[in-house]
């Protein structure tokens, strides 16, 4: 499958140079298909130049190209026009100069909290953001907004219509930082969305695409919970007991873990209290059986409401004790000249996030529900 927004150097080309004039610029060899072509922009001098953007395909089996920029005056862009393969042939180039649009990033039209818009990108050009944790594979559409300091929430979802992609960055438009990104939304599901902890004041851009190269129509909203739900939450199991860990991004919160056998009902399974950054995360869980699966779920509570629920997360003990050194706190001594045999069969997977976080509890701490025991790295 050809890549409509990669265009390696792979045929003879010629040159054209545009001076800039603080203007969107587009620039097409489209509608004409009859020579596939390719376009590469660059800004600098002939001996060191810098790529600004580039197309090959303008949309899935179009076999023109079409690719839009911001020209600040002053700057001189140079234009190469070749083609896919080795094609040479006959052209016709145009440059076309306006205002900026949402069709790039100086033109982001403002969303605010609460609000959705629907647009659609088929007749977006192409755009050359950086990667942001899924790469860019379609002409999209530029938004921002202001971070408010909480949790703040990019959908596409429920619609499936146009698989969708999202890409957060923070300003501005010409050194954009990678903030976080989504192709799906989970599993099988091709509207996208993103969730990050914002900080107030910032400038965000999200740029709305397609995948593998897709248009289409969208409508994008954003959320800003007053309790954001807690992030990347994951457990841990032990034979009887379960590190529990999530991101939380409501300081000053308090936290409440609801788990019981697979399947059970949200309000029927025991419970966990505790204030977040005090007691968890992350938070561990005792009193298991082993080989038996569980749901947790966790909720954080703030002044102004309850986050939504972050899970189910699920689990299986495991059938056996781990060995006496899974953990960093059972480590096993060796000197230098030793020489042992191990196996990682039995171990257990403790990842850095959890190296970071609190590994004791206040000793009554969650003794109303269930009795709870630290499990130190």
């Amino acid at each position: 499958m050809r890549h409509p927004l990669v265009a390696p150097i792979t045929a003879p080309g010629v040159w054209y140079v545009l001076a800039g004039s603080d203007e969107q610029v587009t620039v097409s060899t489209c509608p004409d298909e009859a020579y596939d072509t390719k376009l590469n922009v660059y800004r600098g001098s002939c001996g060191s130049l810098v790529c600004v953007a580039g197309n090959d395909d303008a949309g899935p089996e179009v076999y023109c190209s079409t690719v839009g920029f911001w020209a600040e005056a002053g700057t001189n862009y140079y234009i190469l026009v070749q083609g896919y393969g080795d094609e040479t042939g006959p052209f016709n180039l145009t440059i076309t100069c306006t205002e900026p649009t949402e069709d790039i990033c100086l033109g982001a039209l403002p969303i605010a909290c609460g609000e959705s818009i629907d647009g659609t990108t088929v007749e977006a050009g192409a755009d050359s953001a950086p990667f942001c944790e899924t790469p860019i594979t379609a002409p999209g559409l530029w938004y921002t907004f202001t971070g408010t300091g909480g949790q703040m929430v990019l959908s596409t979802c429920p619609d499936e219509t146009f698989d969708t992609k999202l890409n957060v960055y923070a300003g501005p438009c010409d050194a954009l930082t990678c903030i976080a990104g989504n192709d799906d939304a989970n599993g099988d599901v091709l509207c996208s969305t993103v969730t990050f902890n914002s900080t107030a004041g910032q400038a965000y851009y999200v740029l709305l695409q397609g995948y593998n190269g897709q248009t289409g129509a969208f409508t994008l909203s954003l959320t800003c919970p007053s309790c954001g739900t807690p992030t990347a939450p994951q457990a841990f199991p032990m034979d009887v007991s379960a590190m529990v860990t999530w991101v939380s991004p409501n300081p000053g919160s308090t936290f409440q873990i609801e788990y019981g056998e697979a399947g059970f009902a949200p309000g029927s399974g025991t419970v966990i209290n505790g204030s977040t950054g005090i007691d968890g995360p992350p938070v561990n869980i005792t009193g298991l059986n082993p080989s038996t699966a569980y749901d947790v779920y966790v909720t954080e509570l703030c002044a102004g409401g309850n986050s939504d629920a972050a899970g189910p997360i699920s689990f299986t003990t495991l059938a056996e004790p781990p060995a006496a050194n899974a953990l960093c706190s059972g480590a096993l001594p060796i000197a230098c000249g030793g020489d042992v045999n191990g196996d990682t069969s039995d171990g257990v997977f403790t990842p850095a996030l959890l190296a970071e976080a609190p590994t004791s509890l206040p000793p009554a701490f969650g003794t109303p529900s269930r009795a709870m025991a630290t499990m130190p790295l």
